[in-house]
Order: structure tokens, then C-alpha cells, then sequence
């Protein structure tokens, strides 16, 4: 799947403090690698935090919506995708996809 090119993906692996008692990769944990990507994505597009301060403005993450078909297993190769999806007034959605490299 090809991300946007204002989007970023990476790819990672499954660690050990990742997962519960199953071997699968738990919902804080996921939610974890998609804020990493997200803040990666917007260091790369210059929206962080840190060069928005100059200007005196900012931004906050407020929600997040997850629909989880799967988690993956320990030492499982995911890739993890994000990209601005959208803008409403003072609001900016963002997409993300984790798939299995399997």
C-alpha cells in the first residue's frame, strides 16, 4: 500500500513489552507506535510542537478512533502508515493503517 506523500510509514517488530499474556500486541501499545508515527510525520512536514512555538501556536491530540480487526503477534513485522486526512475550522483529522508484512 503506498502512503500519501505527505504521509510516513515505517516498519517495526513486535518486542516483548509489547504483548499480553496471549503474545499479542496490546491496544496501548499499538496506540503508541501510532502516535510515533504521527509525531514523526509531522516533525518531517515541520508542524511539530517545537516549530510551531515560535508562533505561538500549537496543537493537541484529542481523540482517537481506533477499529482493530487484528493485533499482532510477538515478532510479528507490522508497518505502520499515518497521513493528514482532513481539515475542519480549527480541527485536523489523520489516517493510519497498520498492516502485517506477512
Amino acid at each position: 500500500m503506498q502512503v500519501p506523500s505527505i504521509g510516513y510509514q515505517d516498519h517495526y517488530e513486535v518486542r516483548t513489552y509489547e504483548i499480553d499474556s496471549r503474545k499479542r500486541m496490546t491496544i496501548p501499545a499499538l496506540v503508541r507506535l501510532m502516535q510515533e508515527a504521527a509525531m514523526q510525520n509531522v516533525i518531517k512536514l515541520k508542524l511539530s510542537v517545537w516549530d510551531l512555538s515560535p508562533e505561538h501556536i500549537s496543537w493537541v491530540l484529542m481523540r482517537k478512533q481506533l477499529q482493530v480487526y487484528r493485533l499482532p503477534n510477538l515478532g510479528e513485522r507490522i508497518q505502520v502508515m499515518t497521513y493528514p486526512a482532513g481539515f475542519e475550522r480549527l480541527f485536523t483529522y489523520r489516517d493510519y493503517k497498520v498492516l502485517s508484512e506477512d
